[in-house]
């Protein structure tokens, strides 16, 4: 799999954030989204984090953090802790670098719609809305 540069796609996604139903602050792409939260500190343990929502507790907004690059080995872990996760049936799609950004996207928004929800349930979500939402 090719690495993903979401700054492409950075349009597209702010898009789709203002029409979220919660306040996003923003959309950013970050070169570690580690490194990132360290410096707010912010607990991340995860050096290959490929997406984070978190909130400002000030605003009350969400501010969704994606990693400047993707690569196809990140692809294939998160794919591959999908599949593990009982998405088997649907991972197929993920193959096409477009389409796993925009369920990375919807994942990580989903965590801002639904912040009690689990990484399965924001992956159901995501997939649900992929077709809504592609480009």
């Amino acid at each position: 799999m090719d690495t993903i540069s979401p700054a492409a796609h950075l349009e597209h996604l702010r898009a789709i954030a203002a029409r979220c139903a919660v306040p996003i602050e923003d959309v950013q792409i970050v070169p570690s989204i580690q490194a990132w939260c360290e410096d707010r500190g912010l607990p991340e343990t995860n050096p290959f984090r490929s997406g984070k929502t978190v909130r400002n507790n000030v605003t009350g907004h969400y501010l969704i953090l994606l990693a400047q690059e993707i690569t196809g080995s990140t692809q294939n872990s998160i794919i591959s802790a999908m599949e593990l996760r009982g998405h088997i049936d649907r991972t197929g799609v993920l193959r096409s670098p477009d389409t796993f950004l925009l369920h990375l996207f919807l994942h990580e928004l989903a965590h801002a719609q639904f912040p009690e929800a689990s990484e399965d349930e924001c992956d159901e979500w995501a997939f649900s809305q992929l077709a809504v939402n592609a480009a």
